[in-house]
Parts: C-alpha cells; structure tokens; sequence
C-alpha cells in the first residue's frame, strides 16, 4: 500500500489479487505434499483463481508457470518471494495423457457416420412431408 499509493477500488483490487495469490500458494503447497505421499485435501474452491486453474494444476494437462522477477534492490523480498513460489510449483508433477477412444477401428467409425447421416437424413424426411388431412 505504501508503495504503490492504491486506496479506494484500487486496494480492493489489489487486496482481492493478494487473496487469490496466497490461495493458489496454498493449493500449491498442498499438491507439493501430495506429491510427496502425504494425504492432502487441495483447496481448490477456496478462490475463483484456484478454481479456474484446477485442471491446470492437478489435473491431465502439462502446464507452464512464468515467475517475472527484477534485479531492483527496492524488491527484493517480491523476487524471493517469487523464486521460492515457482521453486514450489516445480515441485509438481502432472503426469499428461492423451484423452482419445481407441475401442473402433476407422471402418467401423466411418460406417457408424454414415449410419447416422442416413438417420438424420430418413428424420428429416419424414418431418418435411406433408401431413394428409383426411375429410371424414
């Protein structure tokens, strides 16, 4: 606050992105001890931030963190601060795999298309006929 002069939305803001920070450091240090055998609840819902990044983080997907530093004295406890959360978060390990149905073969798939294209095609057919009105 001192040294970036916010008050009013702009410290709410910049205490709303605090809150989420700290909760993603949290779900990252529960993840880093899952990982390491312990039985850990992972704190997801506890942020919008957290509950966006849930796939990222522990799920099937390979993800990429970015830690921006500066060489400026002035913040020096942000860029430890910064190194010990990305040496956190390098700490987990996702294992990625392919999501595919591999239980047909091409043939089999092609004729499954072009079953339901003929389906679709008779349905469609049948709603475009006209509906005789009998005169009794």
């Amino acid at each position: 606050q001192k040294a970036t002069d916010a008050s009013g939305d702009r410290l709410k803001e910049a205490s709303m992105i605090n809150s989420s920070l700290l909760c993603l450091g949290q779900v990252i240090n529960a993840l880093v001890e899952k990982e390491q055998g312990k039985m850990k609840h992972v704190p997801f819902r506890e942020s919008k931030l957290t509950f966006l990044l849930k796939d990222s983080w522990g799920g099937n997907s390979k993800t990429c963190l970015v830690a921006t530093v500066t060489p400026s004295m002035t913040s020096l406890t942000e860029t430890i601060s910064t190194l010990k959360f990305a040496q956190r978060a390098k700490q987990i390990k996702n294992t990625a795999v392919l999501n595919e149905d591999t239980c047909g073969s091409i043939a089999a798939l092609q004729a499954e298309i072009s079953r339901l294209k003929s389906e679709l095609e008779s349905s469609t057919l049948v709603r475009l006929l006209p509906v005789s009105e009998s005169n009794d």
